[in-house]
């Protein structure tokens, strides 16, 4: 083996690890979204593709995004119905546009998320087999390869994750990006590169079909 390819395999087993890591941990941290301190409550809160959590002085608890999603349009219909049954009161009219501002939520935000979830966990499990088949130094050719899927999986994830945090509940200042989505900005970039260099050190070597072609033991004196 060339120096130079046993750098390459080096450097490409490094960001496979590196992405694995970074992806692992953001698919399961409820940090993508995060603010310590929100406005009005106080609370503390954080999200993630799989669900959240809210810290309040009495306590914590934890939900899917789909029954936050579900609380906060509860929240709002409960205002604008009261608000309805009285519209000369300026008070519940104001109460109901305030709902309408601080509990914003898109049907969208829970599905991206398990979306991103699906694509960066089977992107993460895709290249740890790829760098283990680099690693033994084994070369195979399989209907789909797993830097196949891997790649698929950042690609999907990287525009799915992108959604799923533009679309976040709450006004404006709720929640900001936070470690978890860095990790997992990190671990795509990092699983994109790895992908382009374990396929090719996974991939069986192409015959050279002009070999011997102009072999002068095949042509009569």
């Amino acid at each position: 083996m060339t120096p130079q390819r046993s750098n390459n395999r080096i450097v490409a087993l490094v960001l496979a690890v590196l992405s694995v890591g970074a992806l692992g941990y953001a698919a399961m941290s409820k940090r993508w979204l995060y603010n310590p301190r929100t406005v009005d409550t106080g609370a503390e809160i954080g999200f993630g593709p799989r669900g959240m959590f809210m810290c309040e002085e009495e306590g914590c608890q934890a939900m899917s995004n789909s029954e936050l999603v579900a609380l906060f349009k509860d929240i709002v219909a409960g205002a604008e119905q009261r608000a309805a049954a009285d519209p000369n009161n300026p008070t519940l009219s104001a109460t109901a546009a305030k709902a309408r501002e601080m509990a914003r939520a898109s049907a969208a935000f829970s599905p991206f998320g398990w979306i991103t979830f699906v694509a960066i966990a089977i992107a993460a499990l895709s290249l740890l087999v790829a760098a283990v088949l680099v690693a033994l130094k084994k070369r195979v050719l399989l209907p789909v390869m797993p830097t196949t899927t891997a790649l698929l999986g950042c690609m999907i994830g990287l525009i799915t994750g992108c959604v799923f945090v533009a679309v976040k509940p709450g006004p404006t200042g709720f929640v900001g990006v936070n470690f978890g989505f860095w990790a997992f900005g990190g671990g795509v970039i990092a699983g994109i590169a790895s992908c382009l260099m374990l396929n090719k050190l996974m991939r069986p070597h192409d015959p050279d079909l002009l070999d011997d072609a102009m072999n002068p033991e095949d042509f009569p004196s």
